[in-house]
């Protein structure tokens, strides 16, 4: 995409009331990576990737092609619903 692309689909948005500049916190975005994860948590990269894995059908998480997401409050009642990880 060009600059000028950028610029454009830039000022739409913030006609629209959308500023594409202004990022979430972690702890307000509703998905979120697993390094994102990891961070807001305080568990390890690969902690968070073994959870995903094994808790599929806990609905939390989100898989686009290779690209693996967290849903934060499905995930945050399930870390509260565990004594232990």
């Amino acid at each position: 995409m060009k600059k000028e692309d950028r610029q454009v689909s830039n000022e739409n948005n913030s006609e629209n009331g959308i500023d594409m500049n202004v990022a979430l916190p972690l702890w307000e975005k509703p998905i979120l990576t697993i390094k994102e994860t990891a961070l807001l948590f305080h568990i390890g990269i690969n902690r968070v990737r073994q959870i995903s894995k094994e808790s599929t059908d806990q609905g939390f998480v989100v898989k686009i092609g290779n690209h693996t997401l967290i849903k934060r409050k499905m995930f945050e009642e399930y870390i509260y619903q565990k004594s232990e990880l």
